[in-house]
């Protein structure tokens, strides 16, 4: 092409700018490179429609589920003991939960149904861990850097167990609606198989709710140990005011005088109110063992986990329309380069 010079009107000619050359300039400049952008454009829709396609998964569900229940006793001392009503209600992070090793780690070492044999993400992502080279030179850049930031003494189990992780963890996607509670995950998998999109979903949706069920078993069982506690603990003051009032009943047979009474007066309101935090810890009690053997879960499931129903990624034509975009860009960049001394005078 270099031989095939064109010739090209001045853009800038003494300091004043011409529009109709710059329209000329890049009409003539995207005529001469016309053959060598059908010709990228051919190799990439034939390379568009060998490549592996890119499935995408999604199950949505509510996570606003708490259980309220009280009685008649709660409700003289809602607080009383150290645990509010809402003490017991699932909190934790899914987004944070997500990016834990632990999620990481339980999805990809999970055996799926992959060309017709079970196996881990471990095994079937992982073995590309030491691949370097890729179409993408951007690709091929982060994966040099990345090779050569692995710590030496890893194994090359551990290798591809990282690489799975950080494979699954740029796959997902997570979204909530902070107004209604829906929750939404989805999945992007470059594989041959549509199914292992769902089922790596499907996946992450079970362990998800196996965490929030352990949460929740855990935070029932520091509640009965708390409230245990409290309760030996008012128990015991309950019984020595008792033991006061016996004492103070036994010496003082005929009570008459102002001072008599008002210490009578004075133990019994303790009894009064170490028998009503006796009460409420008591029923506060039964309610987290009941909590504790509860397993009904704060998450509920609105949509299954189905396949998308458009292949993601880039459109053919978007994909074309772009590298065209870019070839021109490129290409003109480069012409006014090198004809510079005759375009801007």
């Amino acid at each position: 092409m270099d031989n095939l010079k064109v010739k090209y009107k001045p853009i800038f000619d003494s300091e004043k700018f011409d529009l109709i050359a710059l329209i000329n300039f890049l009409f003539k400049t995207f005529k001469f490179y016309l053959k060598s952008y059908l010709i990228l454009l051919i190799v990439f829709t034939v390379y568009f429609f060998f490549k592996s396609p890119k499935y995408g998964a999604e199950i949505s569900f509510y996570t606003n589920y708490s259980d309220n229940q009280t009685s008649s006793s709660m409700s003289i001392l809602q607080n009383f003991g150290g645990f509010s009503s809402e003490s017991n209600q699932l909190k934790f992070s899914i987004s944070n939960f997500l990016k834990s090793d632990k999620f990481l780690d339980n999805v990809v070492k999970t055996k799926y149904q992959i060309n017709g044999s079970n196996q881990t993400l471990v095994k079937y992502w992982g073995i590309k861990h030491d691949k370097i080279l890729s179409i993408n030179p951007i690709s091929t850049l982060s994966n040099i850097n990345r090779k050569f930031s692995l710590v030496d003494d890893l194994s090359t189990e551990d290798k591809m167990e990282l690489y799975a992780k950080e494979k699954l963890s740029r796959s997902l996607d997570f979204s909530e609606d902070r107004r209604t509670t829906l929750q939404k995950i989805n999945v992007i998998v470059k594989d041959k198989d549509s199914t292992l999109a769902t089922q790596i979903i499907e996946s992450a949706y079970s362990s998800i709710l196996n965490y929030s069920n352990e949460v929740s078993e855990v935070k029932a069982k520091e509640k009965i140990k708390f409230i245990s506690g409290r309760l030996d603990d008012v128990q015991g003051n309950l019984t020595q005011s008792e033991n006061d009032m016996l004492e103070f009943l036994e010496k003082n047979k005929n009570i008459t005088s102002p001072n008599l009474i008002l210490q009578r007066d004075r133990i019994q309101r303790e009894i009064n109110l170490h028998s009503a935090l006796f009460i409420s810890l008591s029923d506060k009690l039964e309610l987290a063992k009941i909590d504790e053997n509860d397993t009904t879960s704060s998450i509920f499931l609105l949509d299954n986990a189905k396949i998308l129903p458009y292949k993601s990624g880039r459109s053919l034509v978007d994909s074309l329309m772009l590298i065209l975009l870019l070839s021109f860009i490129i290409s003109s960049t480069y012409e006014s380069i090198r004809n510079r001394k005759e375009l801007f005078n």
